[in-house]
């Protein structure tokens, strides 16, 4: 494929009408729920099932009597979709997940078939067998692009001394910002603030690596907290505002974070183009090397 080629993943119209295909995946994704879920993995489970319908709609389309499920069988069908994958502009690491979520699927079937199923046991074993083949085939083009990956993050990542000048410039500001907004308020000067608070932050976050986020904070950044807690308080003037810390002109909560972090990253004049994401890598990776 030439480099200026993309190929998009085709969209084929899935078979809803097939009740007992419905049925079947329905079992599958009530297997992989289980009986308590947390958010995290109905998202996951909805993003595997959405990968598990399209190769059903490609292996069912222009098919007949689908009610039987011997399109689940076809390996020169199967074939035909594992190459359109391969030639489709997605990651790597997500064609993986492609590959892997219709295996299990197929592992599913292939345990607890339909009554109505007319494929043969031997077609699904045969087509198990090709997409674990080509999972396996992965594995090499994958472990390289994660090497890239890693090669390139570590390219642009924030050095300790950026960090600790960060620190430093965020630490002189902060104070001088909210003195400023307790004589006059100004939009400006309150995006300011929050991008220095912001900055200065990722620095208490380390204790775990890459888990939830855990601040300890001394008591002039909790200071700072409660200023700006006020500072909301008193804009709001009776009405409606935020529960969260950082809230826009309306006292709402603020979409504009990652804007004021680099606003304050500019008037720092430090190296690079910091999302909060970069800075958390950045701190975390120092903390566990």
């Amino acid at each position: 494929m030439g480099t200026s080629q993309v190929i998009a993943l085709r969209q084929l119209a899935f078979p809803d009408h097939v009740t007992v295909l419905n049925d079947i995946l329905e079992e599958f994704r009530k297997l992989q729920v289980g009986p308590r879920p947390s958010q995290k993995l109905l998202n996951n489970v909805n993003s595997n099932m959405y990968r598990i319908r399209h190769f059903v709609a490609w292996m069912s389309e222009g098919m007949p009597r689908l009610s039987k499920l011997k399109f689940l069988g076809q390996l020169d069908r199967l074939q035909g979709w594992v190459s359109h994958l391969r030639e489709c502009s997605m990651a790597l690491s997500t064609t993986l997940h492609y590959l892997k979520n219709v295996c299990q699927f197929l592992f599913f079937f292939q345990e607890t078939p339909p009554t109505s199923s007319r494929v043969s046991n031997t077609d699904i074993v045969k087509a198990v067998r090709e997409l674990r083949a080509s999972i396996k085939s992965w594995a090499r083009p994958l472990a390289i692009h994660a090497m890239n990956v890693k090669e390139k993050k570590e390219a642009t990542l924030h050095s300790m001394e950026e960090l600790c000048e960060c620190r430093r410039l965020a630490l002189l500001a902060i104070p001088k910002l909210l003195s400023k907004l307790e004589v006059q308020y100004c939009n400006m000067d309150q995006w300011k603030l929050f991008g220095h608070v912001t900055a200065y932050w990722p620095r208490s976050t380390t204790n775990q690596s890459f888990a939830l986020a855990e601040m300890l904070l001394s008591s002039e950044e909790y200071g700072w907290l409660l200023s700006i807690i006020q500072m909301k308080n008193r804009l709001a003037a009776g009405s409606a505002k935020s529960k969260y810390v950082f809230f826009n002109t309306n006292a709402r909560p603020t979409d504009n974070l990652t804007t004021y972090l680099k606003l304050a990253w500019s008037e720092m004049d430090v190296r690079g183009v910091p999302t909060f994401t970069s800075l958390r890598t950045a701190v975390a990776t120092f903390a566990r090397d």
